[in-house]
């Protein structure tokens, strides 16, 4: 009895997973065009087929790699522009200490 994925193919699977999520996340929080996932998922798709030959994997399986691949691409994208605009609007909120002016550290100005 043959069981849907056996240990190798769970551990590239999530070492996969892994790796694509960061580097969705750092094109994320990079690049503020949508239009760099283009290139991202033509050398994610091109690396998971290479890698699937290569260990001499099946269709399917190379198939939902790269399904898992480039979801997770997206999804890493979408969380560092998410974290990119949290921190650049962070940038300019006011502090608590010039809004309820509030002793300042000796040498500061108070405002």
């Amino acid at each position: 009895m043959r069981y849907l994925a056996t240990s190798d193919e769970i551990v590239m699977l999530t070492a996969i997973t892994i790796v694509t999520i960061v580097g969705g996340a750092v094109l994320g929080l990079r690049y503020k065009e949508v239009f760099i996932l283009a290139p991202a998922f033509l050398f994610v798709l091109l690396a998971v087929i290479g890698a699937g030959v290569a260990r001499g994997a099946g269709i399917w399986a190379i198939a939902l790699e790269m399904l898992v691949a480039t979801t997770a691409l997206q999804l890493g994208y979408v969380g560092g522009s998410a974290f990119a605009v949290a921190r650049r609007s962070a940038n300019r909120t006011v502090s608590v200490r010039t809004l309820y002016l509030l002793p300042t550290r000796q040498g500061q100005d108070r405002r």
